[in-house]
C-alpha cells in the first residue's frame, strides 16, 4: 500500500540543501576558479571526484523511497532502456532525412573510459539530488514539481558562457527550440522516471542516450527545426505511454509480461536498426554503395548495391592490384572502375589508370591515391532500385552524408 504525507520540515530543509548543492556546484564549473588548475586537472578530476562525493553522501543520507513497489523494479529499468534506445533510433532515422556527420568527441578507448567518468559522474550526481527534490514530499504525482525540478536540470546544463552568446530573438528562439526544450521535456520525463522509480531508471534513460553521444563514431546532423521537434515530441509521447502501462497492479501481471515479450522484439529490432544504419554511413570497414550507371556492365548494373572495403592505410593500397575494382572520389561524384594499370610518381606515391568495363576508352584522368576510396569486395544485384527511386539517377555519395 502506497502511503502519502505531506512535506515536513526537515524535507523541506533538505530540499533546499539540494538545490544550494546544484547551485553551488554549478557555480564553481563557471566561476574562474578553474583557470588556476593546470591543464583539465579540474574538468576530468576536480569535478568527478566531486561528484563521486555528492553520490555518496546522497547512499549515506537517503531514507525516502520511490513510489513504485521493489518488485516492479526491474520492469522498470527494461521499460526505461527501452525509452533510451527510441530516443536513439527516431534521432537517426531524423539523419536519414537531414545527414549524418563525425562526431567531435574522443573515440580512443583512453579517451572513451576519461569521457565516461566525466559525464556519468555527473549523471549519477545529478539524478541523486533530483530523486531527493522529487521524492522529499508527498507521495502523490505532481507536475509541477516534475516541471519545476527539470527547469532548474536544464538551466544548469548549459554554461553561463553559452547563455551569455544569446544576442537576438533569433538566436534565443532557435537556442530554445534547438537545445533547452528538448531538453527540458527529456528532464521532466526523467523526473517522472525518479519519481516511479528512483535515480536509477532515469539514469538509464539518460545514461543510454549520453553514451550514445559521446561514443557513437557518428551522430545525426539534425537541423534545428529537425531537433526541436524531436527532442520536445519524443519525451512528450514516452511518458504519455508509459503512464499507461501496468506497473503496479498485481491484476495485470500477464498484461505486463505481454507488454515486455512484444517491446523486447522491438528493443532487438531498434539494436538492429542503429547497426544498419551505421553500416550505411561508412562506420564499419565495410560500407555499401548504389550503382547508378552502367558502366561497368555486364559484372555490376544499375541498381546493384555493391559492398566496398575502406583503404584507411598504406598497406590497404600496396594490396591494391590490376584487375581489381575500386571506388574513388572524382569531383563531388564517386565512380567504381576497374584498374588497368598503375604507376608510380614522385615521394613514393602511386596512382591508377582505371576504365568502366563498359566503356570503350579509359578514365581520362588517372586516380591518385588520395582519391581513393575503398575496393569492392561483393556485389549485391538490384537490390538497390528503391534507393535510386528516391535518389534519382546518380550514384549514392557517401562524401554527402556529413563526412567532410
Amino acid at each position: 500500500m502506497t502511503v502519502n504525507y505531506l512535506p515536513t520540515k526537515r524535507s523541506n530543509i533538505k530540499r533546499i540543501l539540494v538545490i544550494a548543492a546544484i547551485i553551488g556546484i554549478y557555480l564553481v564549473e563557471n566561476s574562474p576558479v578553474k583557470g588556476f588548475v593546470k591543464g583539465s586537472t579540474f574538468t576530468y578530476i576536480i569535478m568527478p571526484v566531486s561528484w563521486i562525493l555528492v553520490i555518496f553522501i546522497w547512499k549515506m543520507t537517503r531514507k525516502i523511497r520511490p513510489m513504485t513497489k521493489i518488485k516492479h523494479k526491474r520492469s522498470l529499468k527494461f521499460w526505461a532502456s527501452y525509452f533510451g534506445l527510441m530516443y536513439i533510433v527516431i534521432n537517426m532515422l531524423g539523419g536519414l532525412v537531414d545527414g549524418f556527420g563525425r562526431s567531435p568527441y574522443n573515440h580512443t578507448i583512453g579517451g572513451i573510459i576519461v569521457n565516461v567518468i566525466f559525464v556519468g559522474t555527473a549523471l549519477v550526481g545529478r539524478e541523486c539530488l533530483r530523486g531527493t527534490l522529487i521524492n522529499s514530499g508527498r507521495k502523490q504525482e505532481n507536475i509541477i514539481l516534475f516541471i519545476l525540478v527539470a527547469l532548474l536540470m536544464t538551466v544548469v546544463k548549459y554554461p553561463i558562457t553559452r547563455y551569455m552568446t544569446i544576442r537576438t530573438v533569433e538566436g534565443l528562439i532557435q537556442f530554445a527550440a534547438q537545445h533547452f526544450l528538448p531538453n527540458l521535456t527529456n528532464s521532466i520525463f526523467a523526473s517522472y522516471l525518479v519519481f516511479v522509480g528512483g535515480p536509477l531508471t532515469s539514469v538509464i534513460y539518460l545514461g543510454m542516450i549520453e553514451a550514445f553521444i559521446w561514443i557513437s563514431p557518428i551522430l545525426p546532423n539534425l537541423k534545428w527545426i529537425t531537433s526541436a521537434f524531436i527532442g520536445i515530441m519524443s519525451p512528450i509521447f514516452f511518458m504519455m505511454f508509459f503512464s499507461e502501462l501496468p506497473l503496479s497492479q498485481e491484476s495485470r501481471q500477464r498484461k505486463k509480461e505481454k507488454y515486455e515479450d512484444s517491446t523486447l522484439s522491438w528493443v532487438i529490432t531498434t539494436v538492429v536498426s542503429i547497426g544498419l544504419i551505421w553500416f550505411a554511413v561508412g562506420v564499419f570497414p565495410v560500407y555499401p554503395s548504389v550503382i547508378a550507371t552502367g558502366s561497368m556492365k555486364p559484372i555490376i548494373n544499375p541498381g546493384d548495391i555493391i559492398l566496398v572495403k575502406k583503404i584507411t592505410n598504406t598497406r590497404d593500397m600496396e594490396d591494391i592490384k590490376e584487375g581489381d575494382i575500386i571506388q574513388f572520389r572524382k569531383d563531388s561524384i564517386l565512380i567504381s572502375h576497374r584498374i588497368i594499370g598503375i604507376e608510380k610518381v614522385g615521394g613514393g606515391n602511386i596512382q591508377f589508370i582505371t576504365k568502366g568495363d563498359n566503356n570503350k576508352e579509359i578514365d581520362w584522368e588517372p586516380v591518385s591515391s588520395q582519391n581513393v576510396k575503398g575496393m569492392v569486395k561483393h556485389i549485391l544485384p538490384k537490390i538497390g532500385w528503391p534507393t535510386l527511386l528516391i535518389k534519382g539517377n546518380r550514384d549514392i555519395d557517401i562524401e554527402k552524408m556529413g563526412f567532410k
